[in-house]
């Protein structure tokens, strides 16, 4: 079944638009979509360079207009780049390379789906590519479970453990059927049952991949798709507000408890709150089972030991935390870590509250401007406007528990979608649209 829908997807990548639309941006869009998952993310950062530049050059010998959009987006992110690097004198030059990659690289990666999507000029095309480049994923994810069916048998931890906890793209994929079927964009003209083969692989996938981080991700887009998530109406969004504020209150303020090797997925769902909860740390096991909640705590030490001019602008690029203990992370006892889960606290140990507020100001114009957008009267606008929505929120959530935009490879196609919604959402409207 995989290689039939392969060789047909071959086929819905291959049509060009009879109006004679460019087919390189789709090309290179399914290129950069697989590259993190076949090539190290390096090399992908290597082509997005090469694609800006040569729209660098393009637009500079068009003598037209920088759209103000990159820099409405993109810029946040650079100047986070800026306050990192003023601080970072006395560093490992290493470390200090290495956080510039990474909030850099989130900033590339929304230009080039900007770039992509506005050499396409057609939402519907994005969405096809980004799908048959998901569900390619979910179909090379999901081929050591048909080739060893031992794997269901195994440990949910030690499964994830193998498996790296499974790709995000077949997740943010199933948001994108969810959109293109209630928007009306046909994804798939003259072969309507890819839509069904794609949504098949692509929920395997997450399934299979045991994350409670993808189910929040779907549930999110889910609930900003159908409009139950709405920050034009007052009244629905304050239920959802205090409806979440009233669970993560249950759950930090439940009895700590231990969570066996061999608990269920929702055991796991259920201790998601726990985890991250700052406790007592009485034992190794106790940090191993809290441990984001620990390296929260270690996080935010670490940045307390700053002077207030490090509260505003942070320690800089190459700042480690001291976890206070070796740790066997990836393999390698380590007690300095320049990396965190918490994507927040990323951002105030080494660009202080200005960098903060600044990653809060880019979630912010993003779910403004997919706001703004679903209150479109055209079908097609407010559906991918409330798709935006549910992108900000996504990675509003994803910045607490896996780096969000920081993480260099899980994040990087759906920061290519965000993107193209944004190139999307910057057309200009007819008087038909708006209300």
């Amino acid at each position: 079944m995989g290689e039939f829908f392969l060789n047909n997807a071959s086929a819905q990548l291959a049509e060009i638009d009879a109006s004679g639309k460019a087919f390189w941006p789709s090309v290179l869009l399914f290129i950069y979509i697989l590259l993190p998952d076949i090539l190290a993310a390096g090399i992908e950062t290597f082509f997005f360079l090469c694609l800006l530049l040569f729209a660098g050059i393009w637009w500079i010998a068009s003598r037209e207009k920088l759209p103000s959009e990159i820099s409405r987006f993109a810029g946040p992110l650079l100047i986070v780049v800026l306050i990192g690097l003023l601080g970072s004198e006395g560093h490992r030059g290493y470390d200090v390379a290495k956080d510039v990659w990474y909030v850099t690289n989130a900033a590339l990666a929304i230009i080039v789906g900007y770039v992509l999507m506005k050499n396409m000029q057609d939402m519907g095309r994005f969405f096809r590519v980004f799908v048959i480049a998901g569900t390619i994923i979910a179909i090379f994810y999901l081929r050591p479970f048909v080739l060893y069916p031992v794997l269901f048998k195994m440990d949910i931890d030690e499964l994830r453990r193998l498996s790296g906890g499974g790709p995000m793209t077949p997740c943010i994929s199933l948001g994108v059927l969810l959109v293109s079927s209630m928007s009306g964009i046909r994804l798939f003209k003259g072969n309507p049952w890819l839509f069904s083969i794609c949504a098949t692989f692509c929920s395997l996938a997450v399934l299979l991949s045991f994350s409670r981080t993808m189910l929040a991700a779907l549930l999110l887009i889910s609930l900003a798709v159908f409009g139950w998530i709405q920050f034009t109406k007052f009244s629905r969004l304050a239920f959802i507000v205090a409806a979440g504020i009233s669970l993560l209150a249950v759950g930090l303020m439940m009895p700590v408890s231990d969570i066996g090797m061999h608990s269920s997925l929702f055991d796991k769902i259920l201790f998601s709150l726990q985890e991250i909860r700052v406790t007592n740390y009485y034992s190794m096991a106790s940090i191993n089972e809290h441990w984001r909640g620990y390296e929260m705590l270690r996080a935010l030490y670490t940045y307390l030991l700053g002077t207030p001019w490090q509260y505003l602008v942070g320690g800089g690029f190459g700042t480690n935390v001291d976890l206070g203990l070796f740790m066997d992370l990836g393999g390698e006892r380590i007690r300095f870590v320049p990396i965190l889960h918490n994507g927040y606290m990323y951002l105030l140990v080494k660009t202080g509250l200005v960098g903060f507020f600044l990653y809060l100001l880019l979630l912010y114009r993003v779910t403004r401007r997919g706001t703004l957008m679903s209150l479109s009267k055209q079908r097609e606008t407010l559906y991918v406007g409330r798709f935006l929505v549910g992108l900000g929120l996504v990675f509003a959530a994803t910045t607490f528990v896996i780096g969000g935009m920081f993480n260099k490879a899980g994040m990087l196609s759906t920061l290519m979608l965000l993107g193209a919604l944004l190139a999307y959402g910057s057309r200009p409207v007819s008087s038909g649209e708006a209300r």
